[in-house]
This record gives structure tokens, sequence and C-alpha cells, in this order.
């Protein structure tokens, strides 16, 4: 797989080699996946968590201006 790569990303990678943490373009970038892959997994993690909370909250109700005050939205 061929990837083209901003002159900043470039930069950073190259920077980043120079420093010792990887030891090649192809080592930093697939760094960089197994981050996004983990942020992913925690962002649908997280998600299902707030969700599982809400449920458990108890019964629905409207909200009051009282409740959007709270939460800075009027």
């Amino acid at each position: 797989m061929n990837v083209v790569l901003e002159p900043e990303m470039e930069a950073l990678i190259s920077e980043q080699i120079a420093r010792g943490r990887f030891q090649s373009a192809a080592e930093a970038v697939k760094a960089g996946l197994r981050l996004l892959a983990q942020s992913e997994e925690w962002d649908e993690a997280a998600l299902e968590a707030e969700l599982l909370k809400g449920l458990a909250s108890g019964e629905a109700r409207d909200m009051t201006d009282a409740d959007w005050n709270k939460v800075g939205r009027n």
C-alpha cells in the first residue's frame, strides 16, 4: 500500500524517527493507526456506558428551564 502524506505529517514522522521513538515510517504509521483504533473502541464503550447510565437513571421527563440552565443551553 502506498500512502501520500502532507509535508507536515512527513516532518512529524521524520522527527519521531530522529528522536528514536520509531525505527521507520511504517512503524510510526502503525502506531498511529493503533491509537485510532483504540480511540474508536473507547468512544463506543464510553457511549454505551453513558446510554446505560441514562436508562438506569429513572423515568424520562420533560426538561424544565432550570434543567436547561444547568447544562447552559437556555
